[in-house]
């Protein structure tokens, strides 16, 4: 694997993996925790059935599993709830009803914007005793914060001498809008009795709304997930041999100790470059037996598009194709949706100036129940958000989980998402609004390590008053002095590319396949679509776009269900067109668009969209096999 297919696994993993990721190294391990579904990552260090060498591939497998419960002992715990007896206050800080999903949280300044020249700390009331026999002992809180970038921050801070002095965990400044979940070790800390603190410092130029803290816990780590994900990605290089099969074997043997119900799903993400065996032809055969579909991301401008379409198409997969790291985002959460059966209601791209914002319509029709409203964009710290304004006119925001429980929002540094559920979900046309503030803060990772904090390099260390910077106690990677740096920031001005997707889980489902699976460069091309609830539906507009090799714009040609254009009998549900072939080879991308209304005179939308690989070749080009009974989007491919 090339060093470029190396860096676009490591850059994009924060976009790809979330809650319930478990990360392995060519062991079973256990599905931990209680995540309805687990991602485990295979770097290819798999030593069974028999030793292999060294391999770099990044494998990711996905198998669903039922809700469950861990129970955890914690040596603290508190949600808020129960007031603010738990803790010593220094004024100003207080309780206030911004809370992550209840009543309370702690803030520095309730009553607005904090001061400046403000030093006050939140502190826990007691002194925590941590058993040297507890197992990575941690700090875990929720939190959000708008600080001034650079200039101001929030401190975690421990004391193993009863406050006498105190040494820092943790540095936050800039803006977090959503939630975000932290956990910092406190290996160092064993067998000793400590003390934990929040503490904002301010200057005394220009404030902001402040930190927001919830529901500490102090006691055994959780499972985090994605910082063990990151780490195995780290370990991938671009030395030694591949094997795609090995990789391919190991995430079977996986799917297959799971419960044999459950549909299986394999996501591989390759250059296609394999030079050891197993091979895939040699591990593929019972995995198609075991009916487990096979999702391929052909990664890089040499990927091996033939091999990763042909696994695809013989395990009734999905084929995608990534030049770069820009499209990962959007693919994996395209694969997301297939796997989970969810329909794409609205998909478009677009670009967002500072100060400015963009609105893209979805519409909601009765037969949806969950509805994910998600966006993804390039360039971290550029201070993307995302809202949505429901049918009535009524706003959502970040902010809104807090009061009901119909909201979840989840964001990262390149993606945030809403999943809505009715009855907040209501039938009509919603708005997802993008926007950027007028000048974009910066934005601090919520799992970077102190010396990689949006801003720090402005923090000068504290040595009066008994605050003693501690780097030793990172729980992420430390920085080789060798690495290269950073990539500059963005100029503000710049505008930022995002796009945009809502799907949803429906009765109404839109199918796209086309006639076969092989054809010649210069064969015509009939593609179907079926729309459907419990019957047919008929009389719907069904636009198809088509972008051939060479073409900078795509067209757009209608599909019909009128019995004459290869689509069967009229009025039966069936919509379809005939194209002649692109005469040449290359990148082909179809998207198709239904509107109309449904057999209880609903208006609704349903997309899907279909990428192609290029093949240097004129020979027969292959479609994968599919069969979309769900609705769900299929890779096309030409060579």
């Amino acid at each position: 694997m090339n060093t470029d297919i190396v860096s676009t696994v490591q850059e994009k993993v924060g976009d790809v993996v979330g809650e319930g990721v478990s990360v392995l190294k060519g062991e079973t391990g256990a599905i931990s925790g209680a995540p309805l579904a687990n991602f485990h990552f295979v770097t290819g260090l798999a030593t069974a059935p028999r030793a292999l060498p060294r391999q770099a591939f990044g494998l990711v497998a996905h198998l669903v599993v039922p809700p469950g419960t861990v129970a955890v002992t914690h040596l603290f715990s508190d949600s808020m709830e129960t007031g603010a007896s738990r803790w010593i206050a220094a004024p100003p800080w207080g309780l206030t009803s911004v809370a992550r999903n209840s009543a309370q949280a702690w803030t520095d300044s309730p009553a607005g914007n904090y001061a400046n020249n403000t030093n006050s700390a939140l502190e826990i009331a007691t002194p925590i005793a941590i058993p040297a026999s507890m197992t990575a002992p941690a700090l875990m809180f929720w939190h959000r914060y708008d600080i001034e970038n650079g200039f101001d921050r929030g401190e975690v801070e421990i004391s193993a001498n009863n406050g006498v002095t105190w040494q820092r965990l943790r540095s936050f400044t800039g803006t977090a809008l959503g939630w975000r979940r932290e956990m910092i070790s406190l290996d160092a800390y064993r067998g000793q009795t400590v003390r934990v603190r929040f503490r904002l410092v301010t200057n005394a130029f220009g404030v902001c709304n402040g930190w927001y803290i919830d529901d500490v816990a102090l006691g055994p780590a959780w499972d985090d997930v994605c910082a063990r994900a990151q780490a195995a990605i780290d370990t991938l290089n671009s030395r030694g041999d591949t094997s795609i099969g090995g990789g391919l074997q190991r995430s079977q043997h996986l799917l297959t100790s799971a419960n044999p119900a459950i549909p299986r799903a394999i996501v591989l993400l390759s250059d296609g470059q394999e030079n050891t065996s197993p091979y895939v032809a040699d591990v593929l055969p019972p995995i198609r037996d075991a009916q487990t579909t096979v999702h391929t991301i052909g990664v890089g401008q040499d990927a091996d598009q033939r091999l990763m379409l042909s696994i695809a198409a013989q395990t009734d997969g999905t084929y995608n194709y990534a030049p770069t790291p820009d499209q990962l985002a959007r693919i994996y959460n395209t694969i997301s949706g297939n796997v989970s059966n969810r329909q794409t209601l609205a998909t478009a791209s677009g670009s967002v100036a500072p100060g400015a914002v963009v609105t893209q319509e979805v519409t909601i029709d009765p037969s949806i129940a969950e509805a994910t409203f998600w966006v993804g964009w390039t360039n971290p710290g550029i201070g993307v958000v995302l809202t949505l304004q429901m049918p009535s006119g009524v706003s959502i925001d970040p902010a809104t989980p807090t009061t009901n429980s119909d909201v979840v929002y989840v964001s990262g540094d390149t993606y945030a998402y809403y999943r809505v559920r009715t009855p907040t979900l209501t039938p009509g046309v919603w708005r997802m609004r993008v926007s950027r503030a007028a000048s974009s803060p910066g934005i601090v990772a919520a799992d970077a390590p102190p010396s990689e904090v949006a801003g720090e390099e402005h923090l000068e260390p504290e040595v009066e008053n008994g605050i003693v910077p501690v780097d030793s106690l990172r729980e992420a990677r430390s920085v080789e002095p060798d690495e290269p740096a950073a990539p500059p920031a963005l100029p503000a001005s710049t505008d930022e590319p995002f796009v945009v997707r809502a799907t949803a889980r429906a009765d109404l489902t839109l199918g796209f396949y086309p006639d076969k699976t092989e054809y010649l460069t210069t064969e015509p091309i009939i593609g179907f679509v079926t729309l459907a609830d419990d019957a047919p539906i008929t009389g719907a507009n069904v636009l198809l776009s088509v972008q051939y090799p060479g073409q900078t714009t795509p067209f757009t040609v209608p599909m019909h269900d009128d019995g004459l254009h290869g689509d069967g009998a009229a009025g039966d549900g069936v919509y379809a067109v005939l194209l002649l072939g692109p005469r040449e080879p290359g990148t082909v991308t179809f998207t198709v668009t239904a509107s109309g209304s449904s057999r209880q005179g609903e208006p609704f939308v349903r997309q899907a969209e279909l990428l192609s690989s290029p093949i240097p070749t004129r020979t027969p080009w292959c479609i994968s096999r599919w069969l979309c009974a769900r609705g769900v989007p299929n890779s096309l491919n030409y060579h």
